[in-house]
């Protein structure tokens, strides 16, 4: 599987694994890399989005939410 992200963390299951709850941006930046994308839909709140896709050009993405500089949700 070849991957848009600039890090290929996010990419594993185990990194994914790896991931708690309250959690600060730059822990879980050291755990996944660099996101392809970063939504603000509030000054205290963030998304990070990772995107990849396959040579057959299906994909999955994987978001992690953030508040207040704290992980609070991640998925599929």
């Amino acid at each position: 599987m070849s991957s848009c992200a600039t890090m290929s963390g996010a990419e594993s299951k185990e990194n994914m694994a790896q991931l708690k709850y309250g959690m600060s941006e730059s822990q879980v930046l050291s755990v996944l890399g660099s996101p392809d994308s970063v939504v603000r839909p509030s000054k205290t709140d963030d998304r990070w989005i990772y995107e990849f896709k396959s040579n057959d050009k299906k994909g999955r993405n994987l978001f992690v939410d953030f508040k207040n500089n704290q992980l609070i949700k991640a998925g599929e």
